[in-house]
């Protein structure tokens, strides 16, 4: 198919493997069992869960995690959309190594 849209990281999508990254998310993401993920891919795959909403000691952590799957992103989370101050440029994520 064809992905329409700006991408912040355009070989993130291609569906190629391109090596190791580091990514964090500006969202947390929670499956309906409680497990919390990095990104949609991992979320929708239910791969690579971090921690779990349930847990006593679960405190929700901004930072990088390591990503083996760079290339397989799911598009939601790396298009360019506009932001509150109607500025393009605005993604889900970020990703360092790239």
């Amino acid at each position: 198919g064809y992905l329409n849209g700006h991408f912040k990281y355009r070989d993130s999508v291609d569906n190629k493997y391109h090596g190791k990254v580091e990514c964090r998310t500006h969202e947390l993401l929670i499956s309906p069992s409680g497990t919390i993920y990095k990104c949609h891919r991992d979320l929708y795959a239910e791969e690579n869960g971090w921690s779990n909403i349930s847990y006593p000691d679960f405190k929700p952590e901004y930072k990088f995690r390591e990503c083996n799957k760079y290339g397989f992103c799911n598009p939601c989370d790396v298009k360019s959309k506009l932001n509150r101050f109607l500025k393009m440029g605005s993604c889900s994520v970020e990703i360092k190594g790239k």
